[in-house]
């Protein structure tokens, strides 16, 4: 840390002091949240940083949860935090375990599971294919019960319906994962009813998922949009100021409206009222509201595809590295704009950093990886 450092939100001089008020006491900030990947920091106060966290923490454990299971990052951006990238799939009123491919389409991969119902009694089974065998139930039923006896298991918490229990085996056939109501204890009575009741003579009814076409998958991204367009801001700020690592730009009055309105988090006033003619509609005037700062491109919405596809469209013919696998911000002068997109997983934002540059600059860059090493 420098002898001085100045926080770009409330432009006061921090301080290490340990009785000193939150407004001016130092805190570490990561640039991009330490949950999705983010390493580097910048300082700011602590009374700021801790006013983040709420809108940060249900993002997270939203809308981002699809991509950090998805690219194995778990709590600190480390792949050994994360518990599972199973999802819940439900056919017929019944729910089962699978996988979300990168376009969102559920797919279970060749996924045997068993379904046991509240008392722990198989219920449903599921085999690696819509044509399973009683044979191939049995043979799995062994499986599970020499695991069990072995202990090499996993107990995951999903968020079912209702109570139940769901057993899976893992792809590399390691470890079963049991996977539990959110809150529900298994131990080892729990344990020993499981291997009882599939020691007894039952049959299950057999789920057909390969040839269901739509899958209603629980929905594990949902999210606000105007806390997204908040965290996209902040998070080109953020970068902004690390790659102004001396503040000479990041502090000057042009920046304050948008550092305003990630500090003050009115996710209203930021809002212009726009008119917008509609084509084909003569004399049609619609009143819609547009964000000044951020204009979202997100892969799983579809009515934010299109500007997704205009914002990667900029950003590649700006940024010519390999960017699989990164976060990447490129900052860029528009006529008097100063402007960004920010690729954040496989989404792209368009960010308008302030309408009043007037000074020569060159593109900067920023990129980091997903994951720590």
């Amino acid at each position: 840390m420098k002898q001085k450092e100045i926080c770009i939100y409330t432009k006061k001089e921090l301080t290490i002091e340990k009785n000193a008020s939150k407004d001016i006491k130092i805190s570490k900030e990561h640039i991009i949240s330490a949950a999705l990947g983010g390493k580097e920091i910048i300082y700011i106060s602590e009374s700021v940083n801790n006013s983040f966290s709420e809108i940060e923490n249900r993002l997270i454990t939203g809308y981002f949860k699809y991509y950090k299971v998805n690219n194995m990052i778990g709590k600190r951006g480390n792949k050994e935090n994360l518990k599972t990238n199973l999802i819940i799939g439900k056919v017929d009123g019944k729910e089962f375990l699978g996988y979300r491919d990168s376009n969102g389409r559920f797919f279970d991969n060749g996924l045997s599971q068993i379904l046991l119902n509240e008392t722990l009694f198989p219920e449903t089974f599921q085999g690696k294919n819509d044509n399973s065998t009683e044979k191939e139930e049995k043979e799995f039923i062994e499986v599970i019960k020499k695991k069990l006896i072995e202990k090499k298991y996993k107990i995951i918490e999903f968020e079912f319906e209702r109570k139940q229990v769901i057993i899976v085996q893992e792809l590399d056939n390691e470890y079963l994962i049991i996977a539990v109501q959110t809150n529900e204890i298994i131990e080892n009575k729990e344990i020993e009813l499981i291997l009882k009741n599939l020691s007894c003579n039952f049959k299950t009814e057999e789920i057909k998922i390969k040839q269901k076409n739509n899958i209603d998958c629980k929905e594990i991204y949902s999210f606000n949009i105007k806390e997204m367009e908040w965290f996209v801001a902040k998070i080109g700020f953020n970068i902004f100021a690390y790659l102004d690592s001396e503040k000479k730009l990041i502090l000057k009055e042009i920046f304050d409206p948008l550092r305003n309105y990630i500090l003050n988090k009115n996710l209203r006033s930021k809002y212009l009222t726009c008119e917008i003619k509609i084509e084909n509609r003569r004399n049609t005037i619609l009143k819609q509201e547009i964000n000044k700062f951020v204009e979202l491109g997100i892969l799983l919405k579809k009515s934010y595809k299109e500007c997704r596809n205009k914002n990667m469209e900029i950003f590649n013919k700006k940024f010519n590295e390999k960017s699989e696998g990164k976060h990447v911000l490129v900052i860029y002068k528009n006529h008097h704009n100063l402007e960004g997109i920010l690729k954040l997983f496989e989404d792209y934002h368009h960010i308008i950093f302030t309408d009043k540059f007037t000074e020569e600059f060159e593109e900067i860059f920023y990129s980091s990886n997903y994951i720590y090493d």
